[in-house]
């Protein structure tokens, strides 16, 4: 089974996680670190919106949640 749909979530998450250690003055000495990892990211994920595998990862992803599957 195609496990693109887990890799968006990562991202996702991992976009999250970053944007909350920008609020954190604990992380402030890798704030810009934090800053140019984000920008790079949302650069690449962007990118993910031009292609046909962005479409069938989420259509997976309401196949596996909504739709009744029989198994074999």
């Amino acid at each position: 089974m195609p496990t693109c749909h887990k890799g968006f979530a990562v991202l996702e998450r991992l976009q999250s996680r970053w944007e909350g250690l920008l609020e954190d003055d604990n992380y402030s000495p890798v704030h810009e670190a934090l800053m140019v990892g984000l920008k790079n990211m949302q650069k690449w994920y962007r990118k993910t919106d031009e292609m046909s595998i962005y479409f069938v990862s989420h259509g997976m992803i309401l196949a596996l949640f909504f739709i009744d599957i029989p198994h074999s």
